[in-house]
């Protein structure tokens, strides 16, 4: 195991591949291709041994105007899921995308439904192939009939009238993960209102990659310390446009121990209701 406590590094998957209790989630994704891509990208190659779960139909679900666009997923339905690949409470279960972007999505629901030994796979598929190790096109059987029990860890969870409080609140930052142009408004692609919940700041989860641009490995705690340092000590509400990116920066603040929720619904949320501002530059 790595040093971390939530990331593995390729070599241990490798090492753990066969392992009867270790079970990998291929959880790619595309935010502009969010329906064709994850399933086509498994069905060309992924790591030996690999379920797909789709972010959109398995690890999230459409909770409409008022909710967000990848709401926490229904945990009863989901545990189901998992347990017909044959997962158990005490299963590990190793998360990965194409680098380090859905795969927190996934972790944070996984451990937001109460499982404990759930990872993410740092350099994911693309560090995976670097490597040479084993991939292949074919689906992965289950391994019988498993049994998931939900215990959920509300403490993880941020809704819409959380964040409305946290803005009056000294002990809790509000923390946007995107990038500075969505953050200040001067570029929207996705959503009806431009800028950023009022009284945010903006730490995008980039910077807190490694030297702050390799999309496909993480950082290290002493890089995120210094890029958090405005939130230390306090609570951190986080969110993006739909709660992919700012599971990245959770799952960052959780290795620190540093406080966080994650605000599911995020501006696909936030736009929904005529009363609730922005703030931007634009």
């Amino acid at each position: 195991m790595s040093e971390l406590k939530y990331f593995v590094d390729a070599a241990w998957l490798l090492e753990h591949l066969n392992d009867e209790d270790v079970f990998i989630i291929d959880s790619r994704f595309d935010l502009f291709d969010p329906a064709g891509y994850g399933a086509k990208a498994y069905a060309e190659a992924h790591i030996a041994g690999a379920y797909y779960f789709d972010i959109d139909q398995d690890i999230t679900e459409n909770k409409g105007e008022h909710g967000g666009r990848r709401g926490t997923a229904d945990p009863a339905v989901l545990a189901a899921k998992l347990a017909a690949i044959g997962v158990t409470n005490d299963s590990t279960i190793v998360c990965y995308d194409d680098g380090v972007y859905s795969a927190p999505r996934a972790w944070w629901q996984f451990r937001y439904m109460g499982l404990d030994k759930v990872y993410v796979l740092d350099g994911g598929f693309y560090g995976w192939k670097q490597n040479g190790y084993p991939v292949s096109a074919e689906p992965t059987a289950p391994r019988g009939e498993g049994c998931v029990t939900c215990s959920m860890r509300d403490e993880m969870f941020a809704d819409k009238d959380y964040v409305v409080a946290a803005m009056g609140d000294p002990d809790k930052v509000i923390v946007d993960a995107r990038g500075h142009k969505r953050y200040t408004g001067e570029v929207e692609p996705l959503y009806s209102k431009r800028g950023h919940i009022p009284g945010a700041i903006n730490i995008h989860y980039l910077t807190n990659m490694k030297d702050g641009e390799i999309e496909w490995l993480i950082g290290t705690p002493e890089q995120w310390k210094a890029n958090f340092a405005p939130v230390l000590g306090k609570e951190s509400v986080l969110y993006c446009g739909s709660a992919i990116e700012a599971a990245i920066n959770y799952m960052f603040l959780e290795e620190l121990g540093e406080r966080a929720r994650l605000y599911i619904g995020s501006m696909s949320d936030w736009v929904g209701y005529d009363d609730l501002a922005v703030e931007g530059d634009y």
